[in-house]
């Protein structure tokens, strides 16, 4: 239709109706562009600044690991059905995202596992626990363990934390109900704001 497009995630569960999007777009010559909205959150963009601002130095390795209490939605939710592809492919997918962002990278590589628990009145169709580690085009390396296997009792918070190293300093950042981010750079510590 000539419309220009914005794409919510996952942009295909297949390659090749990737390809299929990305030739149509470049057919109608129309602006495409995926929904990653992690990377305008304000924390994101304060960490994507201080990367640009070389405050670290070359970023050589990226560390996301939430862990939450279990599965949130409802037990009618299409998000609980192998159809919707999975947590790592429901949230997962922003938090590659941001670090290829961060990274101004795309990877390269990932090997991963991923098993799941839940207790039989509480079930979904996919594993919820996935741990992935990832090679980056810039020679970083990424980890990104997401975990909703009931390792925190329920009742507890989700935990988020992201640790960000470079060659000259890294920087660490709490997204949980305790919000904090710490920056070694220049020999100092900081605490910038959120």
């Amino acid at each position: 239709a000539g419309k220009h497009i914005q794409c919510t995630k996952p942009l295909a569960l297949s390659l090749a109706e990737a390809k299929r999007m990305r030739d149509a777009v470049r057919a109608n010559g129309v602006t495409f562009m995926c929904g990653m909205n992690t990377r305008y959150q304000g924390w994101s963009r304060m960490i994507k600044n201080t990367v640009d601002n070389h405050e670290l130095g070359q970023l050589v390795m990226v560390k996301w690991v939430n862990k939450g209490a279990h599965y949130t939605y409802p037990a009618d939710s299409f998000y609980r059905t192998a159809a919707s592809g999975g947590q790592l492919i429901h949230n997962g997918a922003h938090y590659l995202d941001t670090m290829c962002y961060w990274l101004d990278s795309l990877p390269t590589s990932i090997y991963g596992v991923s098993t799941r628990n839940w207790t039989p009145e509480d079930p979904i169709e996919f594993d919820n626990y996935y741990n992935l580690s990832l090679g980056f085009t810039s020679g970083a390396i990424g980890h990104l363990e997401y975990n909703q296997t009931l390792i925190n009792p329920r009742g507890y918070p989700a935990v988020t934390m992201i640790t960000l190293v470079g060659t000259e300093g890294m920087l660490e950042i709490s997204l949980d109900d305790h919000r904090s981010i710490e920056l070694f750079s220049d020999g100092k510590v900081t605490y910038p704001g959120i």
